[in-house]
């Protein structure tokens, strides 16, 4: 089977970039394009603060959350700059995504977006006790949910 689009979320984990080298020699052999995608994790915090019982400024709060968006975006993109430069050192196409939200919904909204037709994706990644975890959460959620087929790597 030959497939077009490869869908790679990267984390920065180990199992990530042996899931992105998997996903390289796939696409060498298809001819495919990959797309490296990472996501920062929506940062959720409440309309009302407290802090030891006095109110915290929920702009001020705003205003750190964007902050911290935006340093996560800068350090995601570094991280798929290096990814993108081992693909096309391998003469594989590709293409970078840094997606805000949940990580398991917006993996899902990419898959049918890009017509991905299989996702390369490690067990487990950065989140969690990954050392007594069989199946993280994000990789047992993609494989049970996503339309395409989905190869998992340790």
């Amino acid at each position: 089977m030959t497939y077009k689009t490869i869908l790679v979320p990267h984390d920065g984990s180990k199992a990530a970039d042996k899931a992105l080298s998997h996903a390289i020699q796939i696409a060498k052999l298809s001819n495919a394009k990959i797309v490296i995608v990472n996501v920062v994790t929506e940062i959720l915090y409440p309309n009302y603060i407290s802090f030891r019982g006095a109110a915290v400024n929920v702009k001020s709060a705003r205003d750190l959350a964007k902050e911290i968006y935006y340093e996560m975006k800068k350090i995601a993109q570094k991280l798929l700059d290096s990814k993108k430069k081992q693909c096309e050192d391998n003469g594989v196409s590709v293409e970078m995504v840094v997606s805000y939200g949940n990580v398991s919904g917006s993996i899902l909204d990419l898959i049918k977006s890009k017509n991905v037709d299989l996702v390369v994706m490690g067990t487990t990644g950065l989140s969690g006790i990954s050392k007594i975890k069989v199946l993280g959460s994000v990789a047992r959620n993609i494989s049970e949910k996503s339309p395409c087929p989905v190869l998992l790597v340790h």
